[in-house]
């Protein structure tokens, strides 16, 4: 997606809360072929240099195209070898499933999905050239044989089949995907008959809509759209990747902003940004003037922009950085955040011109940060200071805001932020206490708190239970949280970490257990997962 924000976190956990990380990444997205397809950016994996077993015969014409093969003006030949059902070509952009065997014309075998024994589902135009081309030519059912010239395989790419190279392909089907929306014929300039705004935005109304409100830029916005160039390349397109986009309307390229605004749901509007409100020339995006067609499919409204952003209350706490930290709505007092590695937050931000970059009331779930991890000086500060159930409004200076990360924004912010939760790593984290429980796996565990009825069942291997529950490795890091995504999780008892169906099987309904499972009992050697010893508090709330 090519609606840009500074793509910066502020020391987050996993995926949870990515601030002015939304619509970060530019290009459109393509269906990935399979790891053994001939991409077109990228050596066939698998290629081997000698027959091996299981091998797919070479065919006896692997050298040469016979004569009775056709060829197309770019050099590509083809000869059917059985005819399909089928009627409809797919198109360039369209998702194809097909069965296939390639040879260099030595007839060493260097790829086929037949051997592997599973069909490969790929983007048609995400591949080499001679596969884009030639099975457009061909429909389902069909299975035809291709000589490609090295022009149109892989160019001579080192570490790539060399050569012409021949392919046996079977087109088992074709999904077809949305065609690409025509080039605005008034590409290249806008109309008479469209408005421009002061900042040289141009907008035309191509379809009116339902709506009467106008969104803000601090509203979250959702919205199909295309984009292109002046010399009629689109970049950029929702429609093609089958789903809407949505996004803070304050987050995004300055004509995006401010031209949204000009439209109301279900409009249908043409943009004509000039670079100075796009792209502005950042390598690597699209430049110049871009034209846009955006649908406005659906507006939630945005937090309200605070009156004092520029003039913090006298009365505020200040701190010797700079830091203006003011009470919204008391918290527990004995419930401070300090010490804490991870806090669980809501919060808002906008800079002192009111552009508000992110709300997790947009993102629909609080936010955990990490207070030694977050990029945000200002906020590595306040956090500590804050009590567990208090909300408070944060002046950060730009010296202890985003600092000199590069693209971020040199301003000052405002946060709103309400204090949900602290994380500290348990005391007892390296070991189990004494009068713990210890199973003859290795499982030991210690009940924090007992629920209501003790002489209730307990889930079983067939149950799906109902929890919450955080997790951490021995040095002290949070592995997971059910509680950074709100509200309860449910897991089969089964279908869990074996400490976890394990400790689930002595627990009650209103039970919170703390659980000390050995790495045998954790995650095994799955990649990418968290090793070693590792400790659970979990709550069960329920089971069926």
């Amino acid at each position: 997606m090519v609606l840009p924000m500074h793509n910066k976190s502020i020391g987050t956990l996993g995926a949870a809360c990515a601030l002015i990380a939304v619509l970060a990444s530019c290009g459109v997205g393509q269906a990935e072929p399979g790891a053994e397809l001939p991409k077109a950016d990228e050596a066939t994996s698998n290629m081997s240099s000698t027959i091996q077993d299981g091998d797919i015969p070479a065919p006896a014409d692997v050298a040469a195209p016979p004569a009775d093969a056709l060829t197309t003006e770019s050099g590509l030949a083809y000869k059917v070898l059985k005819a399909g059902e089928g009627t409809l070509h797919p198109a360039s952009v369209d998702e194809v499933t097909v069965h296939y065997s390639g040879w260099t014309t030595d007839g060493k075998m260097f790829d086929s999905s037949v051997k592997r024994g599973t069909p490969s589902t790929f983007g048609l135009n995400g591949v080499i050239a001679g596969w884009t081309e030639g099975l457009q030519l061909m429909v389902e059912g069909e299975t035809t044989r291709f000589w490609i010239p090295e022009a149109l395989a892989y160019g001579g790419r080192p570490g790539s089949p060399a050569g012409m190279l021949v392919f046996d392909v079977e087109l088992i089907s074709i999904k077809a995907k949305p065609k690409p929306p025509e080039v605005p014929a008034d590409l290249n300039e806008a109309p008479a008959d469209a408005t421009t705004t002061e900042s040289g935005l141009k907008i035309k109304t191509l379809t009116p809509g339902t709506g009467t409100v106008n969104p803000t830029a601090s509203d979250k916005v959702t919205v199909h759209y295309s984009g292109w160039t002046l010399d009629g390349q689109m970049f950029d397109s929702s429609i093609m990747r089958g789903e809407p986009a949505s996004f803070t309307l304050g987050a995004v390229i300055a004509g995006w902003t401010e031209g949204l605004q000009h439209m109301v749901v279900g409009e249908k509007a043409r943009l004509w940004i000039p670079e100075a409100l796009a792209y502005q020339g950042r390598q690597g995006s699209p430049a110049g003037m871009l034209v846009f067609d955006v649908e406005l499919l659906e507006v939630t409204a945005g937090p309200k922009t605070p009156e004092n952003l520029t003039t913090p209350p006298e009365d505020a706490m200040r701190t010797e950085s700079g830091l203006v930290i003011q009470t919204l709505t008391e918290g527990d007092a004995g419930a401070s955040t300090e010490g804490a590695a991870v806090v669980l937050v809501n919060f808002s931000f906008w800079d002192e011109t009111g552009k508000m970059y992110q709300s997790t009331a947009l993102d629909g779930a609080p936010a955990p940060l990490s207070v030694d991890g977050t990029s945000i000086k200002g906020l590595a500060e306040c956090l500590p200071l804050l009590h567990v159930g208090q909300s408070a409004r944060v002046w950060i200076p730009k010296e202890l805001g985003f600092g000199d990360q590069p693209g971020a924004p040199q301003v000052n912010l405002v946060f709103d932020i309400e204090v949900l939760r602290a994380f500290r790593a348990p005391a007892d984290l390296l070991a189990a206490p004494e009068g713990a429980t210890t199973t003859e796996s290795g499982l030991a565990y210690i009940p924090l708190s007992k629920g209501p009825d003790q002489e209730a069942a307990s889930p079983t291997m067939a149950s799906t239970v109902t929890m919450h529950f955080t997790g951490w490795q021995d040095n002290g890091n949070i592995v997971d949280s059910s509680y950074f995504r709100g509200p309860a999780e449910s897991y089969p008892v089964s279908g869990v970490m074996p400490g976890w169906t394990e400790g689930l099987q002595v627990m009650k309904p209103g039970d919170t257990f703390r659980f000390w499972i050995p790495a045998s009992l954790g995650f095994g050697t799955r990649a990418g997962a968290p090793g070693g010893n590792l400790v659970f508090d979990i709550e069960l709330i329920s089971f069926e």
